[in-house]
């Protein structure tokens, strides 16, 4: 007896001389052979089998549908903003620590935890839906940027998402599509299967912005008796001192829940900007004739004349524009390139923002 095994199915072919041999000790071993091949088409990996045979483009029906009007985002995102329910309120009281751990789900097959860490204090309800956008959202925001003229800014607030991660959803579909038209194979089954496992299904966030949480925990110090000035400065005073985190003032939450906004906006957009920076420069868009290579694994040729060298002069009382100078004693000014290359190395003028 010889048997067959294919991809999808699953065949048994019997000779001649297995024929007629046939009896009781036949069939059982037939059976034997029939049960083994369906045993080892149960536990053949799918995601294998997926990643073997690329499926076929899943956007093809989404390129011939109708784009709004860039003029109509405003209109259409109040109908959306009004249909969405109203987040909970939540107050970062003082004397209440609340880490932002929270278990998500448990595998007691395999004995794991799954945990989720918020950092938006529990300002943004359901936050890590933002993360489970579907693969037909992600299409139709790159399609909206690239040929309906939609702004960046425009599609974050349609799916209420972040810019960063509009942007980079974007990025990441022009190289897909770029892909597709060399004809590379790009495994959609895979992701589509990747997609079922996690439960990618969302098709607009849950109001994902950056949030900054400001410490509302009383700030004190404790002074010495011995120590002058500040102690006496504290006894002097004809009213008692208000520690910053009394609940006795009514305003003293609407004060900081507005002060947290402020810097929140401010940060989020300080964000976003250096996030479309880095991803021009990361994509090829800027910074062009700029090496990527690794200067210790590839260090560059010494040119025959020699090395021009970046001077950046340094002096009091004037700001000195910094210049090229090139073997032959001459100087130019830096290119674009040169420049962007000793802007990305100095460090930010601010500490790194969460």
């Amino acid at each position: 007896m010889k048997t067959g095994q294919s991809r999808r199915s699953f065949t048994v072919e019997v000779s001649k001389a297995d024929d007629a041999d046939s009896g009781p000790e036949a069939e059982e071993s037939n059976a034997s052979a029939e049960e083994a091949v369906t045993t080892t088409e149960s536990t053949a990996d799918p995601v294998q089998e997926l990643v073997r045979r690329p499926g076929p483009n899943p956007h093809a029906e989404m390129d011939k549908m109708p784009l709004p009007d860039p003029s109509r985002a405003d209109k259409m995102i109040a109908d959306l903003v009004a249909q969405d329910p109203e987040p909970p309120l939540v107050i970062n009281r003082a004397g209440m620590h609340n880490p932002g751990w929270k278990i998500k789900s448990v595998d007691d097959e395999r004995h794991v935890v799954w945990w989720v860490l918020d950092l938006t204090g529990g300002r943004i309800p359901w936050a890590d839906r933002n993360a489970m956008l579907s693969d037909r959202a992600k299409y139709y925001m790159y399609r909206l940027n690239k040929f309906g003229g939609w702004s960046v800014r425009q599609i974050a607030r349609l799916f209420n998402v972040r810019e960063e991660r509009v942007m980079a959803i974007v990025a990441l579909q022009q190289l897909e599509v770029e892909k597709r038209e060399r004809g590379e194979p790009l495994f959609d089954g895979l992701q589509a299967y990747a997609d079922a496992a996690v439960g990618a299904n969302e098709m607009r966030g849950t109001g994902e912005r950056h949030i900054r949480l400001l410490p509302t925990r009383p700030a004190f110090e404790v002074l010495d008796k011995q120590k002058p000035g500040k102690r006496e400065v504290a006894r002097s005073c004809r009213y008692p001192m208000v520690e910053s985190g009394n609940h006795d003032d009514p305003g003293w939450e609407s004060e900081v829940r507005s002060r947290e906004e402020e810097l929140s906006k401010y940060e989020g957009s300080i964000l976003a900007r250096e996030f479309k920076e880095r991803l021009a420069y990361n994509m090829g868009q800027t910074g062009k004739g700029i090496s990527r290579a690794s200067l210790r694994t590839q260090p560059p040729k010494r040119p025959a004349a020699g090395w021009s060298l970046v001077v950046r002069p340094a002096g009091r009382g004037q700001d000195y524009e910094p210049f090229v100078a090139t073997p032959d004693g001459s100087r130019r000014a830096l290119t674009s390139d040169e420049a962007l290359y000793l802007r990305r190395m100095k460090p930010l003028p601010r500490r790194r923002i969460m």
